[in-house]
């Protein structure tokens, strides 16, 4: 069986890094046979190792290079950090919310393969729903006010973020884009310090 790359990215709490590690591992004859080395490609033959990042608020996909930054590797503790700057977001702006694409490529003198991740990120609106219901005002333990305008709206949004999450990871893009359209309307004035 040959080399299949595998890879994961995940994003920070704080909405403003992204976490890219490799998770192809060392080949093992009885638990990994598509990992590298013998008789798989040996990471010393790669030449070339990239990442290409493009998704809905990324107009020319940004390319890094990480063969300099310790990738190809078998330790999936190593990580390569993108920072909002980085995917051309302010400084102090979140990644925004929305679909992207992670496309690790390596080259031998010979070969070329990839792996490709997909991820639709929701930590911004997740943020401001989180604010929502943090923000409630709870004064009567037994919520005879609870159907004021501000607890409904939380609620609503509460309940669009489990759908949200849920069409995430289905890895439904349509559904997802619809429903963060419809929560960015409902959470529009919510400011949660992302």
């Amino acid at each position: 069986m040959a080399l299949q790359l595998s890879a994961n990215v995940c994003q920070s709490a704080d909405c403003k890094t992204l976490q890219f590690s490799e998770t192809t591992r060392e080949y093992n004859a009885l638990t990994n046979i598509t990992g590298w080395g013998t008789p798989n490609i040996d990471i010393g033959d790669v030449i070339t190792a990239t990442l290409s990042i493009s998704g809905d608020n990324i107009t020319t996909p940004i390319v890094f290079d990480l063969l300099t930054e310790g990738f190809p590797t078998i330790d999936e503790n190593v990580i390569f950090e993108i920072a909002n700057i980085d995917l051309l977001f302010g400084e102090s702006s979140p990644i925004q919310d929305g679909f992207y694409t992670f496309l690790y490529e390596i080259t031998t003198s010979t070969e070329s393969y990839n792996v490709s991740v997909d991820k639709l990120l929701y930590c911004v609106i997740e943020c401001r729903v989180n604010s929502m219901l943090a923000n409630l005002q709870i004064s009567d333990p037994d919520c005879h006010n609870c159907k004021n305008e501000k607890t409904k709206q939380a609620l609503l949004a509460w309940t669009y973020l489990q759908s949200l999450k849920l069409a995430a990871r289905c890895g439904d893009r349509t559904r997802f884009l619809k429903i963060l359209k419809i929560l960015n309307k409902i959470t529009i004035n919510q400011d949660c310090g992302c």
